[in-house]
């Protein structure tokens, strides 16, 4: 009797064993059909190009750096970064392509889309590869301005002849509070990279922006993987400040 309760214990063992190992490689599995669906996503309708970009964050408030400060440090660094020889160009946004952040909006006269908003610097159109189809960029007095993306301009307002139109769609109750269209860019889910039912706003960054958690983005001229040190030396401008970075494709 008691050896079959040890052959008993030892079977269970081995059938625990298989069971853990089979539960990890059903993870495993699931893992990389997930990682291989963004992937297939990304190649065939992100329309932005993620391959050369790396993403710089700093949590400046953990050390004190809050409001204006926050800003002038940003673009410091920001200035820092773009005067490498090995960087393209450089943007500051308040979410990160590919990142976990959502800023977004819906619209009676967009039902079933999600509106992402994304306040940028006018660079990010550069450095993300995103081609803007009517209209600028963003300059420095346009503080109530906003880009468009194009499904967003076709499903508010029916056309892409939105140039010098006030957004959002004229509503007696939203008049004090709408913006002028200044642009009109090509679609990019940068944000939900899967998703069909959303749309892209842009809207300038502001002083304010500063008082939350930004972040820069930058475009390298080749080797991407030389991108980060540079990033992270760069945000070294503050010795206090524990700056981390990684490229996109990461």
């Amino acid at each position: 009797q008691n050896v079959s309760r040890a052959l008993d214990r030892t079977l269970m063992r081995r059938v625990m064993m298989v069971a853990q190992v089979a539960g990890s490689c059903l993870l495993l599995i699931i893992a990389g059909m997930t990682i291989r669906s963004v992937q297939r996503a990304l190649e065939t309708s992100a329309g932005f190009d993620y391959e050369r970009a790396a993403v710089l964050s700093m949590p400046l408030d953990r050390y004190g750096i809050k409001g204006d400060a926050a800003r002038v440090h940003w673009y410091a660094v920001k200035e820092r970064v773009r005067a490498h020889p090995e960087v393209e160009n450089a943007a500051i946004v308040t979410a990160a392509p590919l990142g976990g952040r959502v800023f977004q909006t819906r619209y009676n006269d967009t039902p079933g889309l999600e509106t992402l908003v994304e306040r940028v610097d006018p660079e990010y159109f550069a450095v993300m590869r995103i081609p803007l189809l009517a209209g600028s960029l963003f300059g420095a007095r346009d503080a109530k301005t906003v880009i468009v993306s194009r499904r967003l301009a076709l499903a508010m307002y029916g056309t892409l002849d939105v140039l010098g139109r006030a957004y959002p769609k004229p509503a007696p109750e939203r008049a004090a509070d709408s913006s002028t269209i200044i642009g009109v860019a090509s679609d990019a889910h940068s944000i939900k990279v899967e998703a069909n039912n959303v749309a892209e706003l842009y809207q300038p960054l502001t002083p304010a922006d500063f008082g939350d958690e930004v972040f820069l983005v930058a475009r390298a001229r080749g080797d991407v993987d030389r991108l980060p040190p540079i990033l992270r030396e760069a945000g070294s401008l503050d010795p206090r400040v524990i700056a981390t970075a990684h490229a996109m494709r990461e």
